[in-house]
């Protein structure tokens, strides 16, 4: 493994989704050295207590890693602004990110056609186990996904959260599905995340 590539592994924030974002981050690596890209996620950070660092939406401070050494653009969407002031408070200000107060399916359908998404990281909608708002929350990432198609590159990697069990049970349970049938593949599954690219 590259020795940079090493130390920013090494000196990222420790999550519950740690060793799948390592993966990612591998990825990156792979695919596009430590040129600057383009990273998209729906949800940011929700709460900034130490505790909550195994979930609700940390992987905002995984990717602040890598854009700060890529000198790469988050764009984090969430349509609660209480969630973006926390998200702000954690990381701060940054060259790096572009906070986004909106709905993300609708952001994501506007999203200019000529910026290519390398990373896409779906983690918006959290239905917490109540069945009622499961359907919901699936349909939810399939329309996320399929609003921001057209900036999706062979070579992007996508990322899903919230995905429970080898039969997608949770938010990918209709976006996975639909992926798979347009070309793309699972490359890993590992801490209820599941990442996707069309190149392996």
């Amino acid at each position: 493994m590259n020795t940079e590539l090493q130390e920013l592994i090494s000196n990222k924030n420790q999550t519950g989704r740690n060793n799948s974002q390592i993966f990612v981050f591998e990825e990156l690596y792979k695919r596009f050295a430590f040129n600057p890209i383009t990273i998209v996620e729906t949800g940011c950070i929700r709460n900034q207590a130490e505790i909550y660092k195994m979930g609700d939406g940390w992987g905002t401070l995984s990717w602040i890693h890598w854009a700060k050494k890529t000198n790469s653009l988050i764009y984090s969407i969430d349509i609660n602004k209480d969630h973006l002031n926390i998200a702000k408070n954690v990381i701060g200000l940054s060259p790096y990110v572009n906070y986004v107060f909106s709905d993300s399916i609708a952001y994501l359908r506007n999203f200019p056609s000529f910026l290519k998404i390398n990373l896409l990281f779906l983690d918006s909608f959290d239905y917490h186990g109540d069945e009622n708002n499961k359907r919901a929350a699936a349909e939810h990432q399939l329309k996320e996904f399929q609003a921001c198609e057209k900036n999706l590159e062979d070579n992007s990697i996508v990322l899903l959260d919230d995905i429970f069990d080898i039969n997608y049970s949770g938010k990918g349970a209709l976006s996975i599905p639909y992926m798979l049938s347009k070309g793309w593949k699972i490359i890993n599954f590992q801490d209820n995340q599941v990442l996707l690219s069309k190149i392996l």
